[in-house]
């Protein structure tokens, strides 16, 4: 007599096609985010450290100060200009050679070094008020995102604008391109570019920040594989 033997099925992830996806274009300001933590991180690191006689300043206070200036012009030069792969590299050699030259100047003329590079002194107060400016920026930059987005749906494309204006047109036959135009921007947030073509309409829709802009193109493909298969 036989056995028979019962094979369970090995049940299948499925991975779930999203419903929607929405991409918010941010302003350049939500770049300022590492400039604001650590100027609220040095507020509290030069608190504990600085003495009790104001004229006497924390021993450690010009590292902390240099670190803030070199990321300040940092943030600039990431919210001014887009930088490709190849100016991407060539930034980091300069910098490279900038540090080189500066420890040079350092180590060969200290009299100099020490009035010109590291005596800059920077007191607590300067960090809190631009730690609390620079939240004000990004907190209106995360709300003014909110009303500001695009929503694709499998029957339609939304677009909301700050003002409450909309637009709407359907999603089949709409096609994007997705850019990433700048190599800083892309390691801050995963942004990008998202350029929105539909049939019909007569001007493309731009989304020059969208963070996480890969996540979002894949939950674009999949939306619009399933519109295009089920026509």
């Amino acid at each position: 007599m036989t056995e028979t033997e019962t094979v369970k099925p090995v049940p299948q992830v499925v991975e779930k096609m999203p419903v929607r996806v929405v991409m918010r274009d941010y302003s350049r300001g939500v770049f300022l985010y590492p400039l604001a933590i650590y100027s609220f991180i040095a507020a509290l690191v030069e608190h504990i450290g600085e003495s009790g006689d104001p004229s006497q300043p924390w021993v450690h206070a010009n590292v902390l100060s240099m670190i803030w200036i070199v990321l300040f012009f940092t943030s600039l030069f990431v919210v001014s200009f887009d930088l490709s792969v190849g100016k991407f590299i060539g930034a980091i050699f300069l910098v490279v050679l900038v540090a080189l030259l500066i420890t040079f100047v350092t180590l060969n003329t200290p009299p100099v070094s020490e009035q010109f590079v590291f005596n800059i002194q920077i007191r607590t107060q300067f960090y809190w008020m631009t730690a609390a400016i620079l939240g004000v920026i990004l907190l209106l930059t995360f709300i003014v995102g909110q009303f500001r987005y695009v929503k694709i749906e499998r029957n339609e494309v939304i677009i909301k604008g700050i003002l409450g204006d909309v637009r709407r047109f359907p999603t089949g036959n709409l096609n994007y391109e997705k850019k990433i135009p700048d190599v800083f921007k892309y390691i801050l947030l995963g942004s990008g570019s998202i350029i929105l073509h539909a049939p019909g309409v007569s001007e493309s829709v731009v989304l020059n920040t969208v963070v996480n802009v890969n996540r979002k193109a894949k939950q674009m493909d999949a939306i619009l594989s399933a519109v295009r298969t089920s026509r």
